[in-house]
């Protein structure tokens, strides 16, 4: 009976140490899962810092392009008001510009009416300059003409040019 508990021991150690062996390389088995497990942990845990990091980078990214979209708008509506303003000046000026034009328009008409006027007075002054000097010429004769026969009365009559005070008052003495 011994020897039948011994070999039934027996068994029941060999039975044991090949579920001991079995368990072993289970547990070998399962710490080599843990650690392929642990080092793709460690991966995904790498990506992941990776993936937080390009994050961080994209919303810094989106946080400038956002600011910049804002300036960029805020810069359309300033060149839309200066355009608008521009559209306005360039109404105006084209305005001043007509009102100019017709101006001058207005004020060539008078000039060419003024050329005419003065055409028209030089050569009327021209024609009184030459009436002017026609009389003054024919003046000048007649003096001439006048002082030649004071001249010839003079000399015909010496006792008459000594006096002519008294001659003078004779004349109206006899006129009298």
């Amino acid at each position: 009976m011994l020897a039948a508990e011994i070999t039934e021991k027996q068994a029941a150690a060999e039975k044991l140490r090949g579920e001991i062996e079995t368990g072993s390389a289970d547990v070998l088995r399962f710490e080599d899962e843990i650690k392929q497990l642990r080092e793709r942990l460690s991966e995904l845990e790498h990506e992941v810092a990776g993936h937080q990091q390009r994050s961080l980078e994209l919303k810094g990214e989106t946080d400038r392009h956002e600011s910049r979209i804002q300036f960029n708008e805020e810069r359309l509506r300033e060149l839309a008001s200066q355009n608008t303003k521009a559209l306005a000046e360039i109404t105006q000026a084209e305005e001043r510009c007509h009102a100019a034009s017709a101006e001058l328009q207005a004020v060539t008409e008078r000039l060419t009416a003024s050329e005419s006027a003065l055409l028209q007075h030089r050569v009327a002054l021209e024609q009184k300059q030459w009436a002017l000097n026609t009389v003054e010429g024919d003046l000048r004769q007649r003096q001439e003409s006048l002082r030649q026969a004071q001249a010839d009365a003079f000399t015909a009559a010496p006792g008459f040019v000594a006096h002519p005070q008294r001659n003078h008052r004779a004349r109206f003495a006899k006129a009298g």
